[in-house]
């Protein structure tokens, strides 16, 4: 789906395989696709680009796609020490879909002590970080139930030089999976955790 990476052609009706040949066509399906560039629908192949299905345009709902949960680019602005200032919980929810995504090691300040229950812990928890995320004395209330997803916590797990400091966390946890936390699940690497308090209260009936 990626024209511009093209590495790969074929002729249909001509040659039996893809070849590495730009002489020969550009091969495109007709299947639908969600905004994702997934395929979603049956179709055929063919040369003729006229008949190529297109990839919709998002859906963003406070910064997030309701369809694929990218990341809306500029919904926060980054300051000029690099982090992005964290107000309530809709940014939050964009920032977790960001890191999440692949951005893992955006920064972030939270500016105000801000509740997350009205969302879901899938919506933003925080997988693979390395960034640094500074709470500056604030804290986040967090009402996560799961059923079997390990690592249950607001940073899944981190990695590399990520740090988390001046953050406390509030609220309930309840998993019927192991290794869940208050704060992070799993630290490796290099990770930096100071002046953190977990008040969490997690309720974990793993087997």
């Amino acid at each position: 789906d990626n024209i511009e990476n093209m590495v790969w052609y074929q002729t249909l009706g001509k040659d039996a395989h893809p070849v590495l040949d730009a002489s020969h066509a550009v091969v495109y399906t007709t299947a639908e696709k969600s905004c994702d560039g997934n395929v979603i629908g049956e179709g055929e192949y063919t040369n003729d680009e006229s008949l190529a299905s297109v990839i919709p345009e998002h859906t963003f709902e406070n910064g997030v796609c309701t369809v694929c949960g990218d990341a809306q680019e500029g919904f926060i602005e980054i300051d000029a020490d690099g982090f992005y200032n964290i107000s309530d919980s809709k940014q939050l929810v964009w920032f977790a879909a960001a890191v999440n995504n692949g951005e893992y090691g955006l920064n972030a300040r939270l500016t105000a002590d801000i509740d997350m229950t009205e969302f879901t812990g899938d919506q933003y928890m925080l997988n693979e970080y390395t960034g640094t995320f500074d709470g500056q004395e604030h804290s986040l209330t967090i009402n996560i139930q799961t059923d079997d997803q390990q690592k249950t916590a607001f940073f899944r797990y981190t990695k590399g030089n990520a740090t988390i400091r001046n953050l406390t966390i509030h609220g309930t946890i309840e998993t019927g999976a192991k290794f869940a936390a208050g704060i992070v699940s799993q630290a490796n690497d290099n990770t930096t955790i100071e002046n953190c308090a977990s008040y969490v209260q997690i309720n974990s009936f793993a087997g």
